[in-house]
């Protein structure tokens, strides 16, 4: 969440900034390349006016979706518990179970939490 959160921070808010607060300068930037005739097929001002609204809705529009995305990361950060470094073994590690400490010898199922000893195979 952190690179889409600094993607957007650093890419998207200016240009909808840019076209908030000088949108001639984003068309000529942007667009009047297209043309033989740059100054003939310059957009009017309305057309400008709603660049302006669409860069102001826009910015809006980031800003509560990334408030939206913070306070849920807020919220999963707190319902979910944080694993220590302790807890964490390997799975193939026999000694002891990261999560429910069982000695060595015994084995369990971890989602029933049942412990069993295990039976050696006749050969």
């Amino acid at each position: 969440m952190g690179g889409l959160l600094l993607f957007l921070g650093l890419i998207v808010v200016p240009f909808l900034l840019w076209s908030i607060f000088d949108p001639k300068s984003q068309w000529q930037v942007l667009s009047s390349w297209k043309y033989r005739n740059p100054e003939a097929n310059e957009p009017s001002e309305a057309a400008y006016a709603m660049t302006r609204i669409g860069g102001v809705v826009g910015l809006v529009v980031l800003v509560v979706v990334g408030y939206k995305m913070v306070q849920a990361d807020r919220k999963y950060r707190e319902l979910t518990p944080p694993a220590s470094s302790a807890s964490i073994t390997s799975p193939l590690d026999s000694r002891a179970c990261g999560s429910c400490r069982y000695p060595a010898g015994k084995r369990h199922d971890p989602h029933t939490r049942s412990v069993f000893t295990p039976t050696r195979q006749p050969r």
